[in-house]
């Protein structure tokens, strides 16, 4: 999924500085594509909570929600 989103990044730049002649600097690629990666993977639910992914979920600054059930299914509420 990084990779991809790399890849589309940099072709995406290249097609800006052939087409329209603007460049972008190599820092805003690169937060891009974190920020495209992160919002994908922050939309996430019900990854196993394993020791891999909670280590990733750190380094990369995840919401750790991405790593348990949602409340309703862990806690059954039986009355509003």
């Amino acid at each position: 999924m990084a990779l991809g989103a790399a890849v589309y990044g940099i072709w995406r730049e290249g097609n800006c500085r052939i087409f329209q002649h603007q460049a972008v600097e190599a820092e805003v690629i690169v937060k891009r594509v974190i920020k495209k990666v992160w919002s994908y993977v922050a939309s996430w639910r019900n990854v196993p909570n394993t020791k891999e992914n909670w280590l990733l979920s750190l380094s990369w600054n995840f919401p750790q929600c991405i790593c348990c059930a949602p409340f309703f299914l862990k806690n059954k509420v039986t009355s509003y």
